[in-house]
């Protein structure tokens, strides 16, 4: 059996939890809003998991394209209600008039035909067959269910009030697929969106259900529903959603199943209704619930679980835990990465105790082992249980695994679509990776590149800068402001960038962010991080999303009297930059600004020789640019320092003089160049400052 986690999102009050608790047919850890704030509220204010099993026929990968292509091709589920179709069908019945006497003889002739396959069945000799039986089964009935494979599907019920968007986030982190609920007589709203980011932040496919079907009138029903979906189909389709997978389908979702022995029909009877002794309270239908199972069962892929992992590997969010007297915490949470078996030692992160595993269970089944994906529940032993401090969310992992404790991170980031503001650096954000947040700031760079669009080298010594991705020894552009138009200034979507840079032909800059965190966290390398932005007044808090690419080990410092002062310093400061020539690995890593120096002519003392003024106050400055490149360029990079052109390039040569005069010297000829047109040329020095150290660099050699 494998296990499937499927978010549960949407706007407050969409009806998010009404469906856990029509679909759900197992209970686990805070299900159904079980939480007494939850209660008292009336508003979901944590994460809740429940459970449901489903069977999906064992396909190829041909039957399974197939599929996909027909239902891209619409791109909706049959969102027609119970009602309406039962609706249909009475009508069509009474278009129908049928004669009594060919019913009797249809009986009549189907008789007849069962007669004779009996006598064929009766006529057949069993002898030449052996069936073996197993546990009241025969070998036929194995087979044919050897052809669906048991998938227990997990819903994580996730809070919906914008206050809540950090859990939301955390929820939507552990799903393979997200059901995004949305009232159909609201349509989508602020959480919605922000819903909606989400799933292109994780890359699940999305069935979008529109709840609450039973508000309109039978009569206007099939028309709201057909024109909300055309709806949300243009507004995704404005967007880079539109490369999401996505299907739409109606239903109702507003009371708890149960199953009648009478009719086949599957009911629906509230709480307050069960509790009731009224024997004329009215039962509800349950409108395409099992629509959505037929759909869910249609397009769910079986992810891809990676069992070879070790245990050395194994990491665990838990989202929940308890105390059972006499026998140790039970934490709850899902499997990320690796196996875990019952005898092994782990370590309980933030607080860095360790226990050993007693027992472990999904779903109130007990299981010798958990894989990657599964839902678990582990129940730990520790030595000292009455000193332990308690922690609601946090990180398990095996006591011989590599797991990083940092407060600074480089990670590569694309900016979020929705999110309508420019973002500065060293503005304060908050970072979310995995169950762990805390306020932040940080750095935007990218790759240097020389005037031809190539990456650049530089001339003390240091590496070239890797174009595949990010190089500890590299020099890079500090990027001062990130503007929303960047994403599609670059090619658009993401999925187009990557390939682009993966294959060398986009002139995509991808944008790094050295991140400078409040407070330590525990992670793996190439963790996904989150970043919002504490705003109220946008429609999308969540600003920034990206992959760690690397980390910087806070225990591995080489400290020198310089930078011991500043790094003994632990207050978080915003814009306050760090020290990073002191840690490990580092040492050759800058994040630098652009700078220039102008000049203007003197004269031309020949045709390769200028006489050049303005740009230095004295002789001893020039002395530090001697041999340097200078650039003779059009006096239009004064109005526009992006796009100019450069006409000639030499090098300085010497000092004149003691005013700051220098000469500069071409390879090719500037004859061109008349005493009337000098206010049209500019004499130009590029070169770079360290934004850590303020130290000079010049990066291009002669």
């Amino acid at each position: 059996m494998i296990n499937v986690n499927v978010g549960v999102l949407g706007h407050v009050d969409s009806g998010k939890t009404s469906l856990c608790r029509c679909l759900s047919e197992v209970l686990s850890t805070c299900a159904l809003d079980k939480h007494k704030q939850s209660q008292e509220r009336k508003i979901t204010i944590d994460l809740g998991f429940s459970s449901f099993y489903i069977k999906k026929k064992i396909i190829n990968h041909n039957e399974q394209a197939n599929i996909n292509v027909n239902l891209k091709f619409d791109k909706t589920a049959d969102i027609l209600s119970d009602d309406i179709k039962f609706k249909k069908e009475k009508e069509q019945e009474k278009k129908e008039t049928i004669d009594c006497k060919k019913v009797n003889n249809i009986k009549e002739e189907k008789k007849e035909t069962n007669e004779k396959i009996e006598n064929i069945i009766n006529s057949l000799d069993y002898s030449s067959y052996s069936i073996n039986t197993k546990n009241g089964k025969d070998i036929l009935n194995i087979q044919e269910e050897q052809k669906y494979e048991v998938i227990q599907v997990c819903l994580v019920d996730c809070p919906g009030h914008q206050s809540l968007l950090k859990c939301i986030i955390m929820g939507a982190e552990i799903t393979d697929l997200i059901f995004l609920v949305i009232d159909i007589n609201k349509g989508i709203q602020k959480q919605t969106i922000e819903c909606l980011v989400l799933c292109e932040i994780v890359n699940s496919d999305i069935i979008i259900i529109l709840n609450k079907i039973d508000l309109i009138p039978i009569n206007e029903r099939e028309k709201k529903i057909i024109d909300m979906k055309k709806k949300i189909i243009q507004a995704l389709d404005k967007t880079r959603l539109r490369k999401l997978k996505y299907y739409i389908i109606g239903l109702c979702a507003d009371a708890k199943r149960v199953s009648t022995e009478k009719d086949d029909t599957t009911t629906c009877v509230t709480d307050a209704e069960k509790g009731s002794n009224d024997k004329s309270v009215e039962q509800k239908k349950n409108l395409n619930i099992d629509g959505l199972i037929n759909l869910l069962t249609t397009i769910i892929k079986i992810p891809e679980r990676k069992k070879k992992l070790t245990m050395e590997e194994f990491y665990f969010w838990f989202d929940h835990n308890f105390e059972i007297k006499s026998k140790g915490i039970a934490y709850t949470g899902t499997v990320i990465k690796g196996i875990i078996k019952i005898n092994c030692n782990v370590i309980i992160l933030p607080l860095n105790i360790k226990g050993k595993i007693k027992d472990i269970q999904s779903f109130k089944k007990k299981k010798e082992e958990g894989y990657e994906g599964d839902r678990l529940s582990l129940l730990i032993s520790h030595d000292n249980l009455k000193n332990l401090k308690k922690v609601e969310r946090g990180i398990i992992v095996h006591e011989h695994t590599k797991i990083h404790y940092f407060s600074m991170f480089i990670c590569k980031v694309n900016l979020v679509e929705f999110y309508k503001k420019n973002i500065n650096s060293s503005e304060l954000l908050t970072c979310i990776i995995g169950f762990s947040s805390s306020p932040c700031y940080g750095y935007f760079f990218k790759k240097i590149k020389s005037i031809n669009n190539s990456a650049c080298t530089p001339i003390n010594g240091s590496d070239d800068i890797n174009v595949a991705g990010f190089d500890r020894n590299g020099n890079y552009l500090f990027i001062e402001e990130l503007d929303n138009n960047f994403n599609d200034t670059n090619n658009g979507s993401s999925d187009d960038i990557n390939n682009a840079v993966n294959s060398g032909t986009s002139n995509y800059d991808e944008i790094y962010f050295l991140v400078i965190l409040k407070k330590k966290i525990y992670s793996i390398s190439n963790e996904k991080c989150i970043f919002l932005k504490n705003d109220e007044n946008i429609n999308c808090r969540i600003c920034l999303h990206g992959i760690i690419v690397d980390i910087i080990n806070d225990n591995k410092k080489n400290y020198n009297q310089q930078h011991k002062k500043n790094n003994d310093n632990n207050t978080f400061i915003v814009n306050m930059k760090p020290s990073l020539k002191c840690y490990e690995g580092f040492e050759n890593f800058k994040i630098m600004k652009e700078s220039d120096k102008i000049g203007h002519i003197e004269r031309v003392v020949d045709n390769y020789t200028l006489l050049c003024k303005n740009m230095f106050t004295c002789s001893n400055q020039v002395n530090s640019y001697v041999n340097k490149k200078i650039y003779l360029a059009d006096a239009d990079y004064l109005q526009n320092k992006t796009n100019f052109k450069i006409n000639q390039v030499g090098c300085i040569i010497k000092p004149f003089a003691k005013n700051g005069k220098f000469i500069v010297q071409f390879d090719e000829d500037i004859s061109y160049i008349k005493k009337e047109n000098f206010k049209s040329f500019i004499l130009l020095i590029k070169y770079y400052k360290d934004i850590f150290t303020k130290q000079k660099i010049f990066l291009f050699s002669n």
